[in-house]
């Protein structure tokens, strides 16, 4: 088994190293950026995952959604934060380790992991396929190959969060619903399980209670670029339009140098072709709902200005940051 290594603390990267090779890693491969990381876990799909937290949020999110699912990972953190355990929490961290940084503790989170490998090795290879039988369309037969899995390990929160959103692909919302508001009771810290539920909400037309689970979600986690995209659709079909622009701008900006990133990545043309797809594709919904949403507020504005009167004949526009009244904000839900 290989290790990748990505620590921005290079005054810890010896003892990382020294402890990993105790451990029986001795294939450590150390990644200076967040390109080079992409690009080993890409190589190395079975590889550990060391990851500092004081890389950055978005460089630290990047790794997790390429890494989530298919490999241990071992998040590193000066201090214990939510931030920290949200983000572990949502992309199925292994272990995670805060505050003081000891040989002790680093061997005995090692240790752990590589128990746990043995044991959740086949588990993370149906989970996988599963993923695969999905990606290529068969939803019914990805639901049911969760549905097996989940026969063998029915206490398994990350297992219970990935069958409801199959759910949800198949259309499902109510029962995914169900199924996340009991999870939710005992992972309520879990911004996926937040953000799947905020994603059944919306297909039931609450849409407030759909943003406001997303703003809180975006308080702890700004760095993912999906979850931006559905809080500016629930935000402009509430009419908080202003709001919602600036959710598709944050999110077409990190979508953006997403795809990018994959044009650059030496990737299997199979892989390539599948995280481009699903990246443009989001990319495509993002700039399309940004341009509605400024081709509304032009239309709005517009029409406000048609509708003063006064003895200026250049009456300026008024603020945006103005509620809207209940016919823009209807006309707005039809988009």
């Amino acid at each position: 088994m290989k290790a990748i290594l990505y620590v921005s603390r290079t005054a810890i990267r010896p003892m990382l190293r020294q402890q990993l090779k105790q451990a029986g890693l001795p294939d450590v491969a150390t990644a200076e950026s967040i390109d080079a990381c992409l690009d080993l876990l890409h190589e190395n799909p079975g590889a550990l995952l060391v990851l500092d937290w004081e890389n950055g949020g978005a460089d630290v999110n990047a790794a997790l959604r390429v890494a989530r699912g298919t490999r241990s990972i071992f998040l590193i953190a000066s201090e214990v934060s939510l931030n920290v355990v949200a983000v572990g929490a949502e992309y199925h961290v292994t272990r995670i380790h805060t505050g003081e940084f000891t040989t002790k503790a680093v061997d005995d989170h090692l240790r752990a992991l590589l128990s746990e490998e043995q044991v959740t090795r086949g588990y993370r290879v149906a989970l996988a396929r599963a993923a695969e039988t999905r990606a290529g369309g068969n939803l019914a037969g990805a639901s049911r190959a969760l549905m097996d899995l989940h026969r063998q390990f029915p206490d398994d929160r990350r297992l219970t969060c990935e069958l409801a959103d199959s759910m949800i692909y198949e259309d499902r919302w109510e029962e995914a619903l169900a199924v996340l508001e009991e999870l939710s009771i005992v992972e309520r810290h879990n911004l996926r399980v937040q953000h799947l539920m905020a994603r059944c909400l919306m297909k039931q037309g609450r849409f407030d209670e759909a943003a406001e689970k997303l703003a809180q979600c975006k308080l702890i986690n700004p760095h993912n670029p999906e979850r931006l995209v559905d809080l500016g659709s629930a935000l402009l079909q509430t009419g908080r339009v202003r709001d919602a622009l600036a959710s598709f701008e944050e999110a077409l900006a990190g979508l953006e140098s997403i795809v990018e990133a994959m044009e650059s990545e030496a990737l299997p043309l199979e892989e390539l072709v599948a995280h481009y797809e699903k990246g443009s594709e989001l990319l495509a919904r993002c700039e399309s709902l940004l341009k509605s949403a400024r081709g509304r507020i032009e239309l709005i504005t517009l029409r406000r200005q048609q509708q003063q009167t006064g003895d200026d004949p250049s009456p300026q526009a008024p603020s945006l940051q103005a509620d809207i009244s209940a016919d823009d904000a209807d006309e707005i839900r039809l988009l």
